[in-house]
């Protein structure tokens, strides 16, 4: 894990403005364990709740450089409000997400479990040198206004 650009990520988020300041955590063994972000994205009518709340997990080899590549690992799995659902007009009622999955029992990919948080598929694996946790949350907002 490069500390140094992750370290940056939680500098980029204290100055971002949201509603609420960001909040990390961190495991048994003093590394950073995931990120939640109160208010990450403003929502419109079409969705049931005003603001999307974000938790993403660390992972343990964040910004390592891939082989010759010119990318590094990203923030692998993205998670959501458990009650986020959008406005479907065909439907004249309220959806899940398309690519939203109920919390697993057992997740593999470092989220919470039954936690009032669900698993959204919008998978953004490697970065360039530039990229941050700002890109990050800008590619979920795009997600969630294509689906709306």
């Amino acid at each position: 894990m490069n500390t140094e650009r992750v370290n940056q990520d939680l500098v980029y988020l204290k100055k971002a403005g949201f509603r609420r300041k960001p909040t990390w955590k961190f495991n048994n063994l003093g590394l950073l364990s995931h990120i939640i972000i109160y208010g990450a994205i403003r929502l419109d009518q079409r969705f049931n709740l005003p603001d999307c709340n974000l938790l993403l997990p660390i992972p343990p080899n964040l910004y390592d450089p891939l082989l010759q590549s010119g990318r590094y690992q990203f923030y692998h799995y993205v998670f959501v409000d458990e009650k986020l659902q959008i406005f479907d007009p065909r439907l004249n009622g309220w959806r899940e997400l398309s690519r939203g999955h109920p919390p697993r029992e057992n997740p593999t990919h470092g989220g919470p479990v039954n936690s009032g948080w669900k698993w959204i598929c919008v998978y953004n694996g490697t970065c360039g040198e530039r990229e941050n946790i700002m890109d990050m949350i800008a590619s979920i907002q795009t997600y969630l206004y294509s689906d709306a």
